[in-house]
């Protein structure tokens, strides 16, 4: 299957401004277009507007990291080719969609720009990591949820009429089959198997409930940086970036 190719770049550096001239945050030219189409602020400069309103809060006012300008390019080896860079998301999004609602939105800090060789390089290594937090958090054989997580991913590529090669499509049957114990794989019966699991937990929320319940979120997430940093070595990463900023 073939990649689609970015585009558009990962970090923007769009200065925003408060009404009073402080510098607010950096963001993409997208987000500064809709504050100008908006009316909600005036172009004052080379990507450069200023809000016509005060902000209820200048939380990144003086924030190093918010505030330093950044570069699209890979944080491993330093390429700047926008069509083979991707979002890398240093703790898997898999977990973080699990986080409470006020961390889900401040996650900037720990997405960062790599290409897909050094990304795909890395995720075979982070594979072993999330297995080894699933026996570190005892949830790795509740309720079958590895053949229950499998079958119910693939019963996505049965029923939504995904085009796939013939023998790819029999090798999903033959997995979803093997995982589900479902041997009759008409459309009937894959969707009551996916309406008897339809209130399965991910092995990832499972995770996270067990993070929460020990309070361990920001050893968590920390773990997940110190993990990045020290299998892939990057040269390139963002002025200001650290392992041990808070959540």
């Amino acid at each position: 299957m073939k990649t689609k190719q970015r585009t558009k770049d990962i970090y923007g550096n769009w200065k925003i401004l408060a009404p009073d001239g402080d510098l607010l945050f950096l963001t993409l030219k997208k987000r500064a277009d809709w504050y100008l189409n908006k009316g909600l602020a005036k172009l004052i400069g080379e990507e450069t507007i200023q809000l016509t309103f005060e902000p209820k809060n200048r939380s990144s006012k003086d924030d190093q990291y918010n505030l330093a300008l950044k570069e699209n390019k890979c944080v491993v080896c330093g390429t700047t080719d926008i069509e083979v860079l991707t979002r890398h998301h240093i703790i898997p999004y898999e977990y973080r969609k699990f986080f409470p609602e006020e961390l889900k939105s401040r996650s900037s800090h720990d997405v960062v720009p790599i290409c897909r060789e050094h990304h795909n390089e890395y995720e075979l290594v982070a594979d072993n990591l999330k297995k080894d937090i699933l026996m570190l958090y005892e949830v790795y054989d509740k309720l079958l949820s590895p053949c229950v997580d499998k079958s119910l991913k693939l019963s996505k590529l049965l029923l939504n009429n995904i085009k796939l090669p013939d023998d790819r499509m029999e090798q999903v049957k033959a997995d979803f089959t093997l995982y589900s114990g479902v041997e009759d794989l008409t459309e009937e019966n894959i969707r009551k198997y996916c309406e008897i699991h339809k209130n399965h937990k991910k092995l990832s929320e499972l995770v996270i409930e067990k993070v929460i319940e020990r309070c361990e979120i920001e050893s968590f997430i920390k773990m997940w940086r110190k993990h990045f940093v020290d299998i892939m070595n990057p040269k390139f990463m963002p002025m200001f970036w650290d392992i041990n900023r808070k959540i």
